[in-house]
């Protein structure tokens, strides 16, 4: 993968208020990464973002707190997640509908940012489709998946990962290096994160992240 976001070996302990968030540090994904997104001008703070595959709303919620992005929202289309973290999310004001993503009405999403973290390149290749042939606005869509981290043997969240490093995106029509041919977007690059927050499972490592320009 080529063109890679600076900070390389990103080194700085993750400062957030646990109590505001579903999953205990370290997170499924590094908010070191989002703040990366963040510096690079990738996320902008008067960007709408809308998550497909919320799960709980912490990257919604990381976003609207500590990065000051007022328009989020998300979908939640094979689990409902959301409903055990609605206290603060309804405090925040963030939005998340429980519906079948590839029924989501995008001709009426105004988002600029589409964040995709499904882990499933069939159904994000739908979504794209989707996003593709109905939004009107000019958009991002940013994929993220785990190329490497640092993983013990023990934890099923470290099994998961080591599942989708050795099989995810593996045969021709799923080879995220021919993504471009697959959807018929000229403008798809790709962006390496490499972060290192602390010593243990799921705090090191390279986040691989797909941007596709509309």
């Amino acid at each position: 993968m080529t063109n890679t976001i600076s900070g390389i070996n990103v080194i700085q302990k993750e400062i957030i208020d646990n109590r505001d968030f579903v999953e205990e540090p370290p997170m499924r994904i590094s908010f070191t990464i989002i703040d990366e997104l963040y510096r690079s001008n990738i996320i902008k703070d008067t960007d709408i973002i809308t998550d497909l595959g919320a799960a709980a709303g912490d990257f919604l919620l990381y976003c609207k707190k500590y990065l000051k992005i007022n328009n989020v929202k998300g979908i939640n289309y094979y689990n409902d997640r959301h409903t055990i973290n609605k206290a603060m999310l309804d405090k925040y004001n963030i939005n998340i509908d429980y519906c079948e993503a590839t029924l989501y009405n995008f001709k009426e999403d105004n988002a600029t940012i589409y964040w995709i973290w499904i882990e499933n390149p069939e159904t994000e290749l739908k979504i794209i489709e989707f996003i593709k042939n109905n939004v009107k606005n000019k958009s991002r869509i940013i994929i993220a998946y785990e190329t490497m981290q640092y993983i013990c043997q023990n934890c099923n969240h470290c099994k998961n990962i080591r599942n989708n490093i050795s099989k995810k995106w593996t045969n021709y029509y799923y080879d995220i290096s021919n993504l471009k041919d697959r959807i018929e977007i000229d403008n798809v690059y790709y962006k390496n994160i490499y972060f290192n927050v602390g010593d243990t499972c799921r705090q090191s490592g390279i986040i691989t992240l797909v941007l596709i320009d509309l």
